[in-house]
């Protein structure tokens, strides 16, 4: 690209509100998928306008799947504007390409949005963008990381202002995302009629899965995104509704009636991207961060599996040894972001083995770096909600993004992993650790769960001892105080003197360190996950 240049930072959004309303996790699917294929539609759209993609890097072969919803292209700085223009204009293009597609299946069951409900489509997201003139001095590589650095500080401030419309319907409301009027016109009667003429009418067709009344009466936009994998699937031939009727199956039953909603996030990476030339070997700060883009697209994309939504386990080692009912599935992997759903007594074992996948990975950035122990400053952290199935996965969704944000980043400090357990009887408990903690307390929770599943500790023990521990907290401080007393009370049931003891040294340091509500996940993933 000859002449002057600019970096041109694009997004859409909103991401989590978008993904968030949604019922089921496929639903969750959908949402993220959805967006990844308007993000891909402007990428597209660069090689026409002398335009060219700096982050993420992207492979000639690599498909829509787990792209990011913003990118930072190379424009013609002449051109700026119109290329922007352009980008919105293509994501607009491919979501009214949705919404049509939508719309025909909807008239083949009798479902026919008026006018007034087609206009929902109009501000179910926007798209923002930002420039910086790129390179003004002449300065080479330095120039860039500079310029890079103020490009994202530019964009996190104009998203300080973003234009919004109101949402202002009236009528019977969408089910999922409670905002927008539901189809057909949003009158009560004529909703409820018309969703139970298109169950009626999809019943043996393959439309019967999209359009159930007890999941539907949807608005135009909520609709849209679930039928999202059919029109996809019909116009690019991708496995989009294999990987959608596979989390549509993943239904926690009456055994088993719980589920894990899993999200991981890298750590500091946007401080990671502003690291300075001097940091970067040779300066190359540009190279540095088209290799990082790669290590992240090769992490998430060996997590995905090319015929359905499951987990790809093969690509973790040691592989973790899973003993859930359910398969893993992945709701959205890409770049240092994942979001999947198991079965609870295998979250934490999943977890931990994507986080040393993920570090391995990233092992491979040491060669350009100055300081090889900045390397170990790309750590993950990660959120697990244990929940009951039958809550609406919009809301897990925020809350387990909550706790990956305040839980393991926040109060533990990043490079940590927060568990909620939110059962529908009493309040619910939450726990956070460092996976590298020198008190080795995420081990001892996993063997806390073996020996409760094994019977070698029973469940009521843990229960007293929790309530008594909020008694003695002030009065006993050291491990061995704790191991003293929990060798006694241990003693008093079941377990004899030198099973008490071991069990002892192992539960102290949970009462030393003030995580005595691990005590109740234990008891929850060793004897009550499956009643």
């Amino acid at each position: 690209m000859s002449g002057r240049t600019a970096l041109l930072t694009f997004s859409i959004g909103p991401v989590q509100a978008f993904i968030a309303q949604a019922r089921r996790v496929a639903d969750q699917w959908a949402g993220s998928a959805l967006l990844t294929h308007l993000v891909h539609a402007a990428i597209q759209e660069l090689p026409s306008h002398g335009a060219s993609l700096v982050f993420p890097e992207l492979s000639s072969d690599q498909d829509a799947d787990g792209l990011p919803n913003r990118f930072v292209c190379r424009v013609p700085l002449e051109r700026v504007e119109e290329v922007a223009g352009a980008l919105d204009s293509a994501v607009r293009r491919a979501w009214q390409g949705l919404v049509a597609g939508a719309v025909k299946r909807m008239d083949e069951v009798g479902l026919k949005p008026t006018e007034a409900i087609r206009q929902q489509a109009e501000t179910a997201f926007g798209t923002a963008w930002s420039w910086v003139a790129e390179n003004a001095d002449g300065a080479g590589e330095e120039g860039y990381a500079r310029d890079a650095v103020a490009g994202g500080r530019q964009m996190a401030a104009s998203r300080m202002l973003r234009p919004f419309a109101p949402i202002e319907e009236l009528g019977e409301k969408c089910a999922i995302c409670g905002e927008r009027s539901a189809l057909p016109d949003g009158v009560r009667a004529n909703v409820r009629r018309a969703w139970l003429e298109a169950e009626e009418r999809a019943t043996g067709t393959d439309l019967a899965a999209y359009f159930r009344f007890d999941q539907g009466r949807l608005c135009l936009v909520c609709a849209t995104k679930r039928l999202f994998p059919k029109i996809t699937a019909e116009t690019t031939g991708r496995p989009v509704v294999a990987r959608f009727r596979s989390l549509v199956e993943f239904e926690p039953g009456d055994e088993a009636p719980y589920l894990a909603l899993v999200a991981m996030d890298g750590d500091h990476m946007g401080r990671i991207l502003g690291w300075d030339a001097e940091r970067i070997r040779g300066g190359k700060v540009e190279s540095f961060h088209r290799t990082l883009s790669r290590v992240l697209a090769g992490f998430a994309n060996s997590l995905r599996s090319t015929r359905d939504a499951s987990v790809r386990l093969d690509s973790l080692e040691p592989r973790p040894r899973l003993v859930g009912r359910q398969r893993p599935q992945l709701i959205y992997a890409g770049g240092d972001d994942v979001v999947l759903v198991c079965s609870p007594q295998d979250a934490l074992p999943l977890a931990r083995a994507i986080r040393e996948h993920y570090r391995r990975c990233c092992s491979k950035l040491v060669e350009h770096l100055v300081d090889p122990s900045d390397v170990g400053k790309l750590t993950t952290s990660a959120g697990i909600l244990l929940a009951h199935g039958k809550q609406p996965a919009g809301l897990l969704f925020r809350q387990v993004h909550r706790l990956l944000d305040e839980g393991a980043k926040r109060r533990a400090g990043r490079d940590a992993v927060a568990i909620r357990l939110a059962k529908r009887s009493g309040a619910p408990v939450e726990v956070a650790f460092r996976w590298d903690d020198d008190a080795g307390l995420l081990d001892g929770l996993e063997e806390l769960v073996e020996n409760l599943a094994g019977h070698r500790l029973a469940s009521r023990q843990t229960f007293s001892l929790a309530l008594e521990e909020r008694v003695l907290a002030g009065m006993l401080t050291r491990e061995d105080q704790w191991e003293r007393w929990l060798t006694d009370r241990l003693s008093r049931g079941e377990a004899g003197p030198e099973a008490a003891a071991k069990m002892a040294r192992l539960m102290a340091r949970f009462f030393v360190a003030g995580k005595v509500p691990a005590l109740r996940i234990a008891r929850y993933l060793g004897t009550e996950v499956e009643r």
